[in-house]
């Protein structure tokens, strides 16, 4: 079911970690999904690349991206959003950003901040799990969730990597931020 985070800027969808369950209690997960839709619009699913660009992100790049971002009452995300978001922030820092002067210390640590208090809606994998697997050729199992979630949404799905805009499969559009379809 859907339940209130103890931040009332956070949703998340909860789902129940016993794997002893009965065939009636994994059909019920899937049927939950209908009680996941909001009666919020939602304009695309963003997967964390565009998040990342949208808080550390510099130049036209960036500003595409938080233009993304904005545009979203609510990020309808997979739930592993915030561990990508933070892992892409700490390859920053490991690649050396902080060290040239690219990203300071401060506005990476305002990064992860902000992948902590940011507005979402998240989605566990199980529901779309056979729509994940069904994509394995093409994309992998984080990229397919995304896909998964927009094509189950009615959406498209704004990412940062070039590579999944071109990839076949997904039958909702894949584009990069600003990308008019």
């Amino acid at each position: 079911g859907l339940r209130q985070n103890s931040s009332p800027r956070q949703r998340v969808a909860c789902r129940r970690r016993d794997r002893k369950d009965s065939p009636q209690q994994r059909q019920g997960r899937s049927s939950a999904l209908t009680e996941l839709r909001t009666d919020e619009e939602v304009v695309s699913v963003i997967d964390a690349s565009v998040f990342v660009d949208a808080l550390v992100g510099v130049g036209v790049h960036g500003e595409l991206a938080r233009q993304e971002v904005r545009s979203q009452p609510t990020l309808q995300v997979p739930a592993i959003f915030a561990a990508e978001s933070t892992s892409a922030i700490r390859g920053l820092v490991l690649r050396g950003l902080v060290l040239r002067g690219d990203l300071s210390t401060i506005r990476a640590a305002a990064a992860l901040d902000q992948v902590r208090r940011v507005r979402t809606l998240q989605y566990p994998l199980e529901p779309f799990a056979q729509r994940v697997w069904e994509l394995r050729d093409n994309l992998t199992v984080y990229d397919a969730w995304y896909v998964a979630l927009a094509e189950w949404l009615g959406t498209d799905l704004v990412t940062g990597d070039e590579r999944l805009t071109n990839a076949t499969g997904p039958h909702r559009d894949v584009r990069l931020p600003g990308a008019v379809l």
